[in-house]
């Protein structure tokens, strides 16, 4: 005596939703799959005040990394490091924003490297460095689509939001200006590499992972306060501090 068949449920619509989002990550996660990464080195350290960070390529690179990305199916290159200056070479300048010559010219020589990476086919991995040197890498990606035609986006994800100015910034510390320079609000010869063709991406972020936003104690000199004005959506751990 046959068995009688099994009659399938029909999905309901959350199972549907998690269905097609499961699909939707598959397709993700394969598109990662096989890629051509350089590995690029930005061993700045003059973004903030305690030495160290420059040392962060060379550990990242002996803990093992290139050996694991090939692991995961990749072809990966290393392009060595960014030339980068050292601060007992340097003038500090100007108080409010220290070492920012040096950090912009850095950042600049990165911009180009992760520019001729992606012209070249290839995937950039920058490892740094302290924070400043996301001027370089994000302007250099927005330049190669800019010349394509085409725009991006960005999820910034950090416990900071990086968005002072020399203005506002109570350090002079340029580690927590690069998304006001990225955003085009200053200081002025960082957000002005490349041309300043950064700018236009200021409603294409997200800011997550942001545990305080502080009220600047000053207003830039524009007149406008940050970061309550900024165009982003911006997604915090904990309230904005009054």
């Amino acid at each position: 005596m046959s068995r009688p068949s099994k009659i399938s449920k029909p999905l309901n619509r959350a199972e549907r939703s998690g269905a097609s989002h499961a699909a939707r990550t598959s397709a993700r996660v394969e598109s990662f799959a096989g890629r051509r990464i350089r590995i690029l080195g930005v061993p700045l350290d003059l973004g903030q005040s305690r030495r160290g960070v420059d040392m962060g390529p060379s550990a990242v690179r002996v803990a093992g990394l290139q050996a694991r990305l090939e692991a995961l199916g990749h072809q990966v290159q290393d392009g060595g490091n960014i030339s980068v200056e050292i601060a007992e070479t340097q003038s500090m300048g100007e108080h409010d924003a220290k070492y920012l010559h040096a950090i912009t010219e850095t950042c600049t020589r990165e911009a180009e490297q992760v520019i001729a990476t992606l012209t070249a086919g290839e995937t950039p991995l920058v490892l740094g460095g302290d924070h400043s040197i996301a001027v370089g890498t994000v302007s250099g990606v927005a330049e190669f689509y800019r010349r394509k035609e085409q725009k991006i986006g960005l999820i910034w994800m950090d416990a900071h939001a990086d968005i002072n100015t020399p203005q506002t910034s109570p350090s002079g510390n340029v580690h927590g200006m690069p998304v006001a320079a990225l955003m085009g609000l200053g200081p002025d010869e960082l957000k002005d590499i490349l041309g300043g063709l950064q700018r236009w991406r200021r409603k294409t972020w997200c800011l997550s992972g942001c545990g305080i936003l502080t009220r600047p104690r000053k207003r830039t000199s524009g007149g406008q306060e940050l970061p309550r004005s900024t165009p982003c959506a911006i997604l915090t751990n904990a309230a904005c501090a009054q």
